[in-house]
């Protein structure tokens, strides 16, 4: 009789652990949406530095609040190997971004490390290693900041996408990065509105200001950086996400988890 009731009670233990963990990652992805929808509201112009603006402040706090909770469900569930490939993700993230920065090509290139974390460890740990790779590098350039919230959604994104095939071929791949791209194009629009000010007019900043002074409207500048830019950006990332996770397959021992 004894044995049944320790069954019993582990299995309630792990009951209210899971529950606490999904509560605490529905709170955060929340936070996401809200930092997005606060940042549209408010659409402050200044973006000198991490610290220098209430509105930066707020975007710091609630993201570092998702990035914490979305790692420490990663730590608790994948323990030290799902740490280890989210820092190494994290490595490609940067990998992509100094590519970009030194071709000065008008793409992000930021989100393979993204991408193949959220195929492997699932939605949470894809958004964590997006997050922390952007709100990292907005430390050297701050008008990265409003962004970081973007990094979070694509990898929930990414995740979700993992379990309905999304990588299933190159060609599956590729569309579904589209897909992704125009909604990246649509999400991030406001966002390029309130940092474009203070962003230095290179790469994809240099694009929209291209199209700005070409055509003198903001809405067709953004629609042209959507269509081009960001679907373009898209697709090249989860191609190389996709040739990536057909490499590393064979020595992954485990399923692509959902979230």
């Amino acid at each position: 009789m004894v044995e049944p009731q320790r069954t019993t009670h582990k299995e309630n233990s792990l009951t209210a652990m899971r529950w606490v963990h999904n509560s605490a990652s529905m709170l955060a992805f929340v936070a996401l949406f809200f930092t997005w929808a606060y940042l549209t509201a408010t659409a402050s112009p200044v973006w000198q530095s991490v610290f220098g603006t209430r509105e930066s402040r707020v975007t710091f706090l609630l993201a570092s609040f998702s990035i914490v909770v979305f790692a420490l469900s990663t730590a608790v569930r994948e323990g030290v190997r799902g740490i280890g490939f989210m820092l190494v993700g994290i490595g490609l993230n940067f990998l992509g971004i100094l590519v970009a920065s030194l071709t000065d090509v008008p793409l992000y290139l930021d989100a393979v490390g993204t991408v193949i974390i959220a195929n492997i460890f699932g939605a949470r740990a894809g958004a964590a290693t997006g997050m922390i790779s952007l709100l990292i590098w907005s430390f050297i350039e701050p008008t990265n900041l409003p962004f970081v919230v973007l990094a979070g959604i694509i990898g929930l994104l990414a995740g979700v996408l993992a379990q309905l095939g999304a990588f299933g071929n190159v060609v599956v791949a590729t569309l579904y990065g589209a897909v992704v791209g125009l909604m990246s194009g649509v999400l991030s629009a406001p966002l390029m509105i309130i940092s474009y000010l203070d962003a230095p007019k290179q790469g994809i900043f240099s694009f929209y200001a291209e199209m700005l002074m070409a055509d003198g409207s903001i809405p067709n500048a953004l629609l042209m950086k959507a269509i081009y830019v960001d679907t373009l950006d898209k697709i090249i990332v989860f191609v190389l996400a996709y040739v990536s996770l057909n490499v590393l397959r064979p020595y992954l021992l485990k399923k692509p988890q959902l979230w």
